[in-house]
């Protein structure tokens, strides 16, 4: 095996280690009787707190977020990865569950335009096709393509939170985006720096919520009684 493919053999099965891990993450929120921009900040607090203290153990790890050149490239990409977070989350509260899941993972589409655009990435049939794959496995996914036909719920009364959610896949896309123009950088100085303005990006729209929307109630059970 070549060091190519011996590379590219450990970037496959850490991308597949990461998902596998994310789709934990839905199944650990759901015994958290929390509001969900609350549970988002935590997560990517969390991961600040654990990431620093691994540096801590791991001899040289603060040297180089020292010696690493920070660039607006890193604060954009934390930002929007707080927000992509921060906003799913929101919108779940205010439209469906099947609306809020498919409008966030639009960002893959967006993200793929820009990079053609400003990277001059080139974008194939090949890579249409299976943009599309994904479109497509994930209606399928999320339940809003179902054999009694499609769910996807256009009611005006979702239209605050479909923009949200819409937001959330924008956010989505120019995190993947921006994460490209750092390639240079230590993958864990990035993570870094990530959870860092993350977790400030969500405390600015958790104050966001809390003083310019209708705080919401959330349903919690008393002697019983919901």
């Amino acid at each position: 095996m070549n060091q190519q493919a011996k590379y590219k053999l450990i970037g496959f099965v850490m991308m597949f280690a990461s998902s596998s891990l994310m789709g934990g993450i839905g199944a650990f929120t759901r015994f958290i009787d929390a509001p969900g921009d609350f549970v988002s900040f935590w997560r990517n607090f969390a991961g600040l707190i654990a990431l620093s203290l691994i540096f801590c153990f791991v001899g040289g790890s603060w040297k180089k977020i020292k010696e690493t050149r920070f660039s607006g490239m890193m604060l954009l990409s934390g930002v929007f990865l707080g927000l992509l977070s921060g906003l799913y989350c929101l919108s779940t509260q205010y439209t469906t569950l099947a609306n809020a899941s498919f409008l966030i993972y639009t960002g893959p589409i967006y993200s793929t335009i820009l990079a053609a655009i400003f990277l001059k990435e080139k974008l194939n049939i090949k890579g249409v096709l299976c943009i599309a794959a994904v479109v497509v496995g994930m209606l399928f996914i999320v339940g809003i393509v179902t054999p009694e036909g499609l769910t996807l719920d256009l009611d005006p009364k979702y239209t605050f939170g479909n923009a949200i959610a819409f937001a959330s896949g924008v956010a989505y896309g120019l995190y993947l985006f921006f994460s490209r123009y750092r390639e240079d950088c230590d993958s864990n100085v990035r993570s870094w720096w990530n959870f860092l303005f993350g977790s400030l990006s969500i405390v600015v729209l958790l104050v966001w919520h809390h003083f310019f929307l209708q705080p919401l109630s959330y349903t919690e059970k008393v002697n019983g009684v919901t």
